[in-house]
């Protein structure tokens, strides 16, 4: 099974697992399991992957560099629908106020997109002028 995942920290990512046990298991290798959510994703998914030599200088290659080989979006509608949906389940917020935005042939102003990955993210962005949500420990 293919899930959505997203981390506390707003971070989201697609892991595959047998179950929902089995992906506990993979996400703990990473940070708590318990710091994140997750959903069955059953939606279009499509990744290019450059190929390996792409790009490499000539001479020795570095192998750390094989790492940095990431996968693309395409320009195509199934990419473009993938994202469209992963957005929405990772960050509704920003993801309202974009198509609002998109709809209207606009701008997002800044104190709204700020407070749309606030109210995704339950937290203030690093940097921002937003602070932290009030609670016992603030």
């Amino acid at each position: 099974m293919l899930y959505l995942i997203k981390w506390d920290d707003g971070t989201s990512a697609l892991v595959t697992a047998n179950d929902e046990d089995e992906l506990a298991v993979v996400l703990d290798q990473l940070a708590d399991p318990f710091a994140a959510s997750w959903e069955e994703y059953d939606g279009p998914l499509w990744l290019e992957f450059p190929r390996i030599e792409e790009g490499l200088p000539a001479g020795d290659v570095d192998p750390d560099s094989l790492r940095e080989r990431r996968p693309q979006l395409p320009d195509t509608d199934h990419a473009e629908e993938f994202v469209e949906r992963w957005m929405a389940a990772v960050q509704p917020e920003l993801s309202m106020l974009r198509d609002a935005a998109f709809m209207e042939n606009r701008a997002i102003p800044r104190a709204a997109f700020d407070e749309a990955v606030a109210a995704d993210l339950g937290w203030a962005l690093p940097g921002s002028l937003m602070q932290p949500p009030a609670g016992p420990d603030n």
